[in-house]
């Protein structure tokens, strides 16, 4: 789809199925927003054990993530970030 699209002229775009079907996505739509990748979740695990990539993490550094996870949490949830206040 992507060649048929450069064929076609266009530029600034990249392919991706919307709904089951392929379409063109232009790239302003894919990087106006940042979307936060949690490192202690399931989906990242079974993404890692399905690629066969090493982890590289430290037990730190899941631990880091899995506090700010909770930070996170309770922010969205309307709990105070700070009990003492």
């Amino acid at each position: 789809s992507v060649v048929h699209g450069a064929m076609a002229g266009y530029t600034g775009f990249t392919v991706g199925q919307v709904n089951g079907r392929h379409c063109y996505i232009p790239f302003y739509r894919i990087t106006e927003k940042q979307n936060k990748v949690s490192i202690t979740d399931r989906m990242w695990a079974r993404l890692l054990s399905s690629t066969n990539q090493p982890s590289f993490l430290s037990k730190q550094d899941v631990e880091d993530a899995k506090v700010e996870d909770e930070r996170t949490a309770k922010l969205l949830d309307g709990s105070p970030s700070n009990p003492k206040a």
